[in-house]
């Protein structure tokens, strides 16, 4: 998983997306985790990178 989140719960966007996917990509990395405010940062990742790859987004995280 990729961001932050407050003691309350909520998971905040991050910035990055895009490296922290092709990185997670290059060591292997199918399911990435992250916050659902940054979901729109995928678009600037190109469709072969994005294939094979599932993404979720949270607004809220119950780990905490």
């Amino acid at each position: 998983m990729t961001g932050e989140i407050t003691l309350s719960g909520l998971v905040l966007p991050v910035g990055g997306i895009r490296e922290k996917t092709l990185a997670a990509r290059r060591h292997g990395v199918k399911t990435i985790v992250l916050p659902a405010r940054n979901m729109s940062d995928l678009e600037e990742l190109p469709d072969e990178v994005r294939q094979g790859m599932r993404f979720v987004p949270r607004r809220r995280s119950t780990m905490c």
